[in-house]
């Protein structure tokens, strides 16, 4: 629904100045600590319920890909600490949801290339490349684990 619509894109939007203003290790722990567990779920969700509305889904793409930035070395959780994990299994899991429903999508005409396929594209090789070089999940335990995120 449009209301529905609206919401989610005032909540992505204003989730993405918090998450700017977060320029060190604790404003980013209060940030990470309200969204996970309770609320990066539903952001997942609606990407997979919008999949179809790419003015909701970039959005939320741009937000991912602020949320998994590094910047001024903000993402510092502890050793014993699983939420570097967790945050790169989010992340990989709004990735995988956008790549299914560009996969089943239909042919674009090559002057819409780049709103409709590129810059999403863009986007998550955006969050991806933030995930990997972040430093804040070794991917040496998810392997170890037999943890798919990495490979899928």
């Amino acid at each position: 629904s449009p209301e529905v619509r609206r919401a989610v894109l005032c909540l992505v939007s204003d989730l993405r100045g918090v998450c700017a203003s977060c320029v060190n290790k604790r404003t980013y722990g209060l940030l990470f600590g309200w969204l996970h567990p309770a609320h990066l779920p539903l952001l997942r969700h609606c990407c997979q319920a919008f999949t179809g509305d790419l003015a909701v889904v970039y959005p939320l793409l741009k937000f991912f890909a602020d949320l998994v930035y590094n910047r001024s070395q903000r993402i510092s959780f502890d050793c014993s600490s699983p939420n570097g994990i967790l945050l790169f299994k989010e992340a990989s899991a709004v990735l995988q949801t956008f790549a299914k429903a560009q996969a089943g999508a239909a042919p674009v005409p090559p002057d819409k290339l780049y709103d409709l396929r590129y810059k999403g594209y863009a986007l998550c090789m955006n969050i991806l490349a933030r995930s990997l070089a972040g430093n804040y999940c070794n991917f040496g335990v998810m392997t170890y684990y037999k943890d798919d995120a990495v490979e899928s």
